[in-house]
């Protein structure tokens, strides 16, 4: 499938993935993925809304910081990930409503 065929919600949520293979043309979702990589500080020189090279190692150095299978391709893992950055967020507020209860 083409990468314009999924959004980026699609691919968090394991439905859809983008790729250099499914590069056909501009991508909404890849957009999104760019955007979202550079903001927790990949860089990315292409950032287009085509996964191309600078896509991919983005994506490859995510993937390696995560400790999942470096594969280049932005898929199911992002769900993972996603689940994983959740949890720890509860977890970090749960810890500090514990260590600071309100109105103390």
């Amino acid at each position: 499938m083409a990468n314009s065929d999924y959004t980026f919600r699609d691919v968090v949520l394991g439905t859809g993935s983008f790729s250099m293979e499914g590069d056909t043309g501009y991508s909404n979702g890849v957009n999104t993925l760019q955007q979202y990589l550079r903001r927790i500080g990949y860089t990315i020189r292409d950032s287009s809304g085509r996964f191309q090279s600078g896509t991919r190692n983005a994506v490859i150095g995510f993937q390696n910081e995560m400790g999942i299978t470096a594969n280049g391709i932005a898929g199911q893992h992002l769900q993972a990930v996603e689940c994983s950055i959740h949890v720890r967020i509860f977890q970090f507020v749960w810890e500090a409503d514990y260590r600071f209860p309100v109105g103390e």
